[in-house]
C-alpha cells in the first residue's frame, strides 16, 4: 500500500452528505497540496502552488442524466463558484478507470490568470441519480492558442488520470 494513494470511501462520502461513491488516486510525484473533503460537494481538491499551476478536483453532482448537456451545466456551475469567466471548448471523451467518459475542455480566467481544464463526468457505478465531476486544470497564462494546449500530456495530470479508480469498499 502506497502512502501517496488517497482514498475516499462511499461511507466517508455518505457521512458528509455526498453521493456514496468511493475512489482512489495516487498522488506520488505530484508535489500537490491535498485537501480531502475540503468543502460541501467536494471530495478532493489538489493544487500545485503557487496559485494552482496544476489542479485536480473531484466534485459531486446530482442528476438522473449523465450527458453532455449536464456536463456543460456542471462546468458553468464550477466557473460561477470560482467567480471566473468560462470559455467552453470542444467536447470529447477521456478514458478514466478503463472506461471512456464524456468530457469537455474549457478555459477560465483571463490573461495571466488563465487556466485550461478538462472536465469529465463519471456516473455512479450503482446507477444512482448522481456521479462525480472530475476536473484537471493547468495554467496556460496569456498563451495565444490556449485552447490548443494539450494539458493531459503533462506528466502529473496524466498520472492522476491513469491512477484514478472507482472503489466500492465501505
Amino acid at each position: 500500500m502506497s502512502y501517496n494513494v488517497i482514498h475516499a470511501s462511499p461511507s466517508e462520502a455518505w457521512n458528509r452528505d455526498l453521493p456514496p461513491i468511493g475512489f482512489s488516486v495516487d498522488s506520488s510525484g505530484t508535489a500537490m497540496a491535498v485537501s480531502k473533503f475540503p468543502e460541501p460537494n467536494y471530495y478532493l481538491r489538489m493544487a500545485r502552488p503557487p496559485r494552482g499551476v496544476l489542479e485536480f478536483v473531484v466534485k459531486a453532482y446530482r442528476n438522473v442524466k449523465h450527458d453532455h448537456n449536464i456536463l456543460k451545466r456542471l462546468i458553468h456551475d464550477f466557473c460561477e463558484e470560482s467567480r471566473t469567466v468560462c470559455d467552453m471548448s470542444r467536447t470529447t471523451t477521456t478514458e478514466i478507470d478503463g472506461v471512456s467518459r464524456r468530457s469537455r475542455e474549457f478555459l477560465t480566467g483571463r490573461n495571466l490568470s488563465r487556466k485550461k481544464w478538462l472536465a469529465a463526468i463519471i456516473p455512479s457505478p450503482d446507477g444512482g441519480p448522481y456521479g462525480l465531476l472530475v476536473l484537471f486544470g493547468a495554467y496556460v497564462g496569456p498563451h495565444r492558442n490556449g485552447k490548443k494546449v494539450a494539458i493531459m500530456k503533462r506528466p502529473v495530470l496524466k498520472g492522476l488520470k491513469e491512477s484514478f479508480q472507482l472503489t466500492n469498499s465501505r
